[in-house]
């Protein structure tokens, strides 16, 4: 079992050396060559955990769901640009404001991430609003960090009261909860976006003002 999980720790930095080549080559071959390895390693990680019934403990299963979707994240933005091709300012503000809303949003759907539901994990309780707002101290990762280290727990779920356990088997999730959680993403990224992208404009017009 403990050479199981050499095995998937090495598959684990795969995987996030394999998103940095994704983003920093440039040749569209190479490019592509990393997206196969990234499903592969997904779905080796996922093959193993299943099979050989890896478990770590719950801190360490927090970090690597983490971890997870982290890459998931970074693969499909870097993915979705090289597709698009596009170096339009607007755009690229958007789609990064877009997938930093989703992952601050990615517990509230169903109370599990792509991360937290491959390793049975689940956040409670499930309220949409909540779990968005837990994530938004992810901001200044660095406390958060070395709260968690010290305490197994982070900022964010002593302020919200919320707690991460091990998932308690399939449970009903309500329509109006994913559309309130997909309402918070879609306007938060409207709202940023239109900021970001007139930033100069707000200076001139404050340098104007004062």
């Amino acid at each position: 079992m403990n050479e199981m999980k050499g095995f998937f720790w090495g598959k684990a930095m795969g995987l996030w050396m394999i998103v940095g080549a994704l983003i920093a080559i440039q040749d569209s071959i190479f490019k592509y060559i990393a997206i196969v390895l990234f499903i592969y390693h997904i779905r080796y990680i996922i093959r193993y955990m299943a099979i050989y019934e890896i478990r770590f403990g719950i801190k360490t299963e927090r970090v690597i769901a983490f971890y997870i979707d982290l890459c998931i994240l970074v693969f499909v933005y870097a993915f979705i640009l090289i597709v698009a091709k596009s170096s339009s300012y607007i755009f690229i503000v958007a789609l990064s404001v877009f997938f930093i809303m989703c992952f601050l949003g990615r517990d509230g759907f169903t109370g599990q991430s792509i991360g937290k539901r491959l390793l049975g994990l689940e956040v409670v309780p499930l309220s949409p609003i909540r779990l968005f707002l837990r994530n938004i101290t992810l901001l200044v990762w660095p406390l958060e960090l070395v709260y968690f280290i010290i305490r197994g727990k982070r900022i964010s779920d002593v302020i919200l009261n919320c707690q991460v356990i091990k998932a308690q088997g399939k449970k009903h999730v309500h329509r109006r909860d994913a559309v309130k959680n997909a309402a918070i993403i879609a306007i938060t990224t409207i709202v940023v976006s239109l900021i970001v992208a007139n930033l100069r404009q707000l200076h001139s017009a404050w340098d104007l003002l004062y």
